[in-house]
Order: C-alpha cells, then structure tokens, then sequence
C-alpha cells in the first residue's frame, strides 16, 4: 500500500471527532466523513479525538471490536482535557446557555484550538450537529470560528 505524501503547501484541514464519528470509523464510514479524513490526510491536517470522547465511548480496549478505535487513537492526536481546556469549555457552556454535554463543549474548545494551533481549518464530525454549532458560535475569537465548521452525522 502507497501512502500519499501530504501536500506541505496546501490549507491544513483538520478533523474533530465526536464520539459517533469515533464508531463510524471504527466501523462503517459515512461516504461525507470519509471524505473529511481523506481531505485531512492529504494536507497537513491533523485527526484529533477529544479525550473526553474517549471516556465517553471506549469501554473496553481490549475487545476484539475495539480493534479499529485502537488504530484510531493511535494516528489521531489527542486533545486533553487540561485546566485551560476545561475553561474554555466552561466559557463556551455559559456564553451559548448550553448546559449539556460536558463532551461536546470540550469538543467544541478542541476545534478552535486546533485552529488556533495549526491554522487552516476545522470540521467537527458529531451526531449532535445543533449543539455544537451553538457552543461554536459563542466563541470569543471570531477567526477561529469562522476557520470551523460542523458535519452533520
């Protein structure tokens, strides 16, 4: 199998994935998410799994069927939920009136990190496409925002 070599001069284009994101390319991806992670492949962007979707969805690494998380977690780099995350997060929860998932406010801060970080832009892969546009809205940096984006699973 050839790799591709990722294209140093293009716009890197992360991925965030929610915890169905994280089942569907455990399993059987959705044709608009496999198209998101070649995209991500292809430039120098980066997978990244919140360590909050972590908690939430891998019970049992050593299960057969975990197999496939497991190689994802491997490749995909991991946004953890530091103090100043957790912050952020909290920041967006009061900002959006969102009281909720704990993950997907964590999701959410992780995309505009990454963008921040990395530059290009941010799509965030989630079953919870209304909440997480909501927390995204309320961020207080305007250019990060804008650089991300949600994909509805």
């Amino acid at each position: 199998m050839t790799r591709r070599k990722k294209r140093q001069d293009s716009v890197p284009a992360h991925v965030v994935l929610d915890n169905e994101a994280l089942w569907q390319v455990a399993g059987r991806l959705s044709r608009s998410l496999r198209a998101e992670l070649r995209l991500a492949a292809l430039t120098t962007g980066q997978v990244v799994l919140p360590a909050s979707v972590m908690v939430e969805c891998i019970h049992d690494r050593a299960a057969p069927a975990a197999a496939r998380a497991n190689q994802i977690l491997r490749d995909a780099g991991t946004d953890a939920l530091t103090e100043a995350r957790a912050a952020e997060a909290v920041a967006l929860r009061v900002r959006s009136g969102e009281t909720g998932s704990v993950v997907d406010a964590h999701v959410a801060a992780a995309a505009l990190a990454v963008v921040r970080r990395f530059g290009g832009t941010a799509t965030v892969a989630t079953s919870d496409p209304a909440d997480i546009t909501r927390l995204l809205d309320c961020a207080g940096d305007g250019a990060a925002r804008g650089a991300t984006g949600v994909l509805a699973l």
